[in-house]
């Protein structure tokens, strides 16, 4: 059967008070944010989210990983890999990134999904993560 057998999630630790910003900036905007720190970024996210989902998994099991994300901290190097690297996956492991829409998580969810029913992979880690960083004196 096709399906999402775990999931994981994370969420930067340092917080922003919006009243703070409100005093600043003006606006009404209530409760905290979350702000990631200077070593953050959609790929150390991405990993420790999917720390988090392979807890009890082998994994060795293992197929494929594809990372979506509008927000890769490299133009040119494939982040996935890296990933695949920090998570100690096998070195046969497939890697894509999956980019350039805010789209991109549903469409790697797809993919995996389609791989699975194709039987080209038996298990598919599918990671999205983003750090987008606004624009000064925005909410």
């Amino acid at each position: 059967m096709v399906g999402i057998e775990s999931y994981g999630a994370h969420v930067p630790v340092y917080r922003l008070n919006r009243e703070i910003l409100n005093q600043v900036w003006g606006g009404g905007g209530k409760g905290e944010k979350a702000v990631a720190n200077s070593d953050e970024d959609s790929l150390t996210m991405g990993v420790e989210a999917a720390r988090d989902c392979l807890k009890g998994i082998e994994k060795n099991s293992i197929d494929a990983l594809y990372f979506a994300s509008t927000s890769f901290p490299f133009k040119e190097k494939q982040s996935a890999s890296i990933m695949a690297a920090a998570l100690d996956l096998s070195e046969n492991v497939v890697t894509a990134d999956i980019a350039s829409s805010l789209m991109s998580g549903t469409i790697a969810l797809k993919m995996a999904l389609d791989a699975v029913k194709a039987g080209s992979a038996n298990k598919v880690l599918v990671v999205a993560a983003d750090c987008r960083v606004p624009y000064p004196n925005t909410a």
